[in-house]
Parts: C-alpha cells; structure tokens; sequence
C-alpha cells in the first residue's frame, strides 16, 4: 500500500534519512523517490540537484549495504563484474521491469556500449529519470 509522504518526515535531512532506510526495507522505493523531492524542493530549494544527488547517493549505499549482507564474501566479485551481468540481461533483452526499460537500456547499449560500473548504470539511470527509482533497484538485485 502506498504511504503518504508528509513533509514533518522529510524537514530534517538526518531524519528524512532514517525514514528512507525505512521505506527501502520495506521495498517502498516510489515514496522514497517522492520523500526526496518533497526535501529538495520544500526544504532546500537552492541546492535542489545537489541534495537530490547526496539522498540518492545514500539509497544507493542501501541496495549495496542489502547485497553485501546478502552476498557476503562474494560481494567484492559480484560488484566488479555488476557491468557484465547486466549487459548480459540488456543483450538478451531480458525483461525485468518492463519492456520500456528493456528498450531505453539497450538504446544506451547500441549508442555507447555496456556500462562501466554499478555507479555509471545508477547514475546514467536517474538522470533524467530514464528509469524509475523502483526499475534501478530492480535491475541492480536481479544482478546480484
């Protein structure tokens, strides 16, 4: 079910942190996306890209923090080769969300090759919201 995002939980940046880790346990990764947004745009509007950046930055520290529990030792090899195992699901248009993302992941093949790193393929996805916040963290999960 949907939660409703309120701005009391996002006003302070080391609370609206907490709340997010809450939201990513709970697989709520459209309300995380909402909860960033709302500070961004009602709290600090100056800095806008700067703080959307640095939350999605520790969301990304998440998904790797539920990995490297999940993976344990085995963590080190499956981050290195993240690149290959998703150009791997790219080239076999392997869908995992939908086929919208299938089609924008491999238009970003053809035109520049496989992604380098976990941090490339995160970063190339949220600008611009090429993927949904939910499809990233899918496909990075289906990776691991």
């Amino acid at each position: 079910m949907t939660e409703l995002v309120t701005v009391s939980g996002i006003e302070d940046k080391e609370r609206l942190k907490t709340y997010l880790a809450d939201l990513f346990k709970r697989g709520q990764y459209t309300e995380m996306s909402q909860a960033i947004g709302m500070h961004s745009i009602l709290i600090d509007p100056q800095n806008t890209i700067g703080v959307q950046s640095s939350l999605y930055h520790f969301a990304l520290e998440l998904i790797k923090e539920r990995i490297r529990t999940a993976k344990g030792k085995s963590y080190s090899s499956w981050y290195t080769e993240f690149p290959k195992i998703l150009d791997r699901l790219v080239a076999g248009a392997q869908v995992v969300t939908d086929k919208r993302a299938v089609d924008v992941l491999a238009s970003r093949r053809a035109a520049y090759g496989p992604f380098k790193s976990l941090e490339e393929f995160f970063s190339w996805a949220l600008d611009d919201r090429r993927l949904p916040f939910a499809h990233i963290v899918k496909y990075i999960e289906k990776t691991a």
